[in-house]
This record gives structure tokens, C-alpha cells and sequence, in this order.
């Protein structure tokens, strides 16, 4: 079964049984790539997996609203997008050597 058909048919399952195992297949193939995605983002681990969980706690409770996705890898890359943006800075964490570098000055 190719990628793309396995995908819409987790998707349809997640629609209409609510099924958390087809959502558990498609969060083990996203997780990963959402975690790479966030971390260059925000720099900093810990806040890139509490941002990580939200994204997927958020595209379940989007799916669970029976919209139609024609894209789950958008959906997933929207949603994280927006997660990080949301945070002051625009989720810029500032990495340790930046932070002592201005406590100096």
C-alpha cells in the first residue's frame, strides 16, 4: 500500500471510528519530522517536545471536528507553525551563550 493510500485510510479511520491507534500510526511516522521542524524554531529541546504534543493533541482535536484534511503532513506542519509563532518572540529561545553574552554587556 503506498504511503498516500495508507494515510487517507489512517485518516478515515480517525474520522470515523475515532480511532486513537490510527492516530498513534500517524504519530509515529510525523513525530520525528514535527520535533526536527519545532526545535529549529524554538532551540531549545524541552520546549520543542511540550510544543510537539500540543501540535498533535491539537490536529486530533481538529480531526475529531470531522473537517476534511487533504493533507495530514500540512495540517500537522500548520499546526506546529502556529504553536511556535504563538510564543513571545516569535518562539525564539535564546540559546545559553547568547543569554550570558548579554547579561554581560
Amino acid at each position: 500500500m503506498s504511503n498516500v493510500l495508507k494515510e487517507k485510510f489512517l485518516l478515515f479511520r480517525i474520522r470515523a471510528k475515532k480511532d486513537p491507534e490510527a492516530f498513534g500510526q500517524i504519530y509515529d511516522v510525523y513525530v520525528d519530522r514535527i520535533y526536527r521542524f519545532i526545535y529549529f524554531k524554538v532551540a531549545s529541546a524541552e520546549l520543542a517536545e511540550d510544543l510537539t504534543s500540543e501540535t498533535f493533541l491539537k490536529a486530533w482535536q481538529y480531526l475529531m471536528g470531522k473537517r476534511d484534511v487533504p493533507h495530514l503532513q500540512a495540517l500537522l506542519y500548520t499546526v506546529a507553525h502556529h504553536g511556535h509563532r504563538s510564543l513571545p518572540c516569535g518562539g525564539r529561545v535564546a540559546s545559553g551563550r547568547t543569554a550570558r553574552r548579554d547579561a554581560v554587556r
